[in-house]
């Protein structure tokens, strides 16, 4: 599941500019490669920890941005570093969808944020430093992986239920068709053999795999519920 940030800048409730170079600045040296065509700046700490900035740039003047996407963004305690400095000088808000309240650095911006933003997000909080930040954006991922491992368990109980039944009738007959020609010289290939087949592919255990409909029905509930939760 991708998981996605966003940095938005507000004037009077609605869309405001701050100089790109504000961006610049939190994020150097950490800038590795620039892709103007995406408006992408690609940000790395190291070899395991890095994250794409997709900026909104004025269309009319690049060195002024409303904002940006940061796509994947890594548990390195520098990026939310940089996110809490240009909420610290800016009107702009840190947000994602899901139970996470927007964030500012400052009092003096709540003013200005878009009141449908507020009212679909909730009030928003001052944030210290980044590791707030930090935090409350990990507890969110948490809960965003869980719904996916939850949707995983689902599609799997789709392959055992719905994939796994049409590949067995197909090689039932193909036996049925092998017995009449009298050819036996191929084995007869299970549900059971299939499913440990399709858990090398999906990395899902093969118990998980011949669960039963019941267990189908609760987990699907359970992944409504999850999605719902993370959406209002």
């Amino acid at each position: 599941m991708s998981f996605e940030a966003y940095l938005n800048c507000f004037e009077d409730g609605e869309e405001g500019y701050f100089p790109t170079s504000i961006i610049e600045d939190a994020f150097t040296p950490f800038i590795t490669r620039r892709e103007p065509e995406l408006s992408c700046w690609i940000v790395t700490y190291d070899e395991t920890s890095s994250a794409d900035l997709y900026l909104n740039l004025d269309p009319d003047d690049a060195s002024r941005c409303s904002g940006f996407t940061v796509a994947r963004p890594p548990a390195d305690p520098r990026l939310y570093e940089a996110l809490w400095k240009i909420l610290r000088v800016t009107s702009s808000v840190v947000y994602c969808p899901g139970e996470c309240p927007p964030m500012v650095g400052r009092a003096e911006t709540i003013p200005h944020l878009n009141p449908d933003m507020v009212d679909a997000l909730g009030s928003p909080v001052v944030v210290l430093d980044g590791d707030e930040i930090r935090k409350k954006l990990d507890e969110l991922k948490a809960k965003a992986d869980d719904a996916e491992r939850k949707y995983d368990l689902a599609t799997a109980s789709d392959i055992r239920y719905y994939a796994i039944p049409d590949l067995q009738t197909k090689l039932e007959r193909l036996a049925a068709e092998e017995a009449a020609s009298g050819d036996t010289s191929k084995d007869t290939v299970t549900p059971e053999q299939i499913a440990e087949i399709v858990a090398r592919w999906t990395n899902i255990p093969v118990t998980r795999l011949m669960s039963t409909e019941k267990e189908k029905l609760v987990r699907k509930s359970a992944y409504v519920m999850t999605i719902t939760s993370l959406l209002t």
